[in-house]
């Protein structure tokens, strides 16, 4: 689903990162994303405010364990904003978002397995973990 409302530049970065610095960086603006998404739903108050305010501090975790690993790439790399996802409708979001986490909690094991500093591990599997609770609050959508 490549649209203007969605999360698709973010996903397809972390297809094609490859080496270390790479899946963090990717990982990194994933987490900036689903933050930035989240925002922009809970700022909107639906029936589903909760999920997307609860979905802010894993964002915030992972987004925050990557950037104290020792291989993360300096952060004026990212990009500062996201395409809109609001056009996409709220449970159409949710879905993107739950995709979204579920392929950086993939990435983010890679990344674990390929981690050759211990640091790096240990934010590599944090951020994997906020990945994971990621996608549990938007499982189903």
């Amino acid at each position: 689903m490549s649209t203007p409302s969605s999360p698709e530049p973010a996903r397809e970065d972390l297809l094609s990162a490859s080496e270390l610095p790479e899946i963090i960086s990717a990982s990194w603006a994933a987490f900036e994303c689903i933050l930035t998404y989240a925002d922009e739903f809970a700022d909107q108050v639906t029936a589903n405010f909760a999920t997307w305010m609860t979905a802010g501090a894993p964002a915030c975790e992972g987004r925050d364990a990557l950037g104290r690993a020792p291989s993360m790439p300096a952060v004026g790399a990212y990009p500062s904003s996201f395409p809109r996802i609001a056009a996409a409708g709220e449970e159409a979001a949710a879905q993107l978002v739950g995709e979204l986490a579920a392929l950086l909690e993939e990435r983010l094991g890679a990344a674990v397995r390929m981690s050759a500093a211990p640091e790096d591990a240990m934010a590599c599997a944090r951020a994997a973990e906020a990945a994971a609770e990621i996608r549990e609050l938007f499982a189903g959508a």
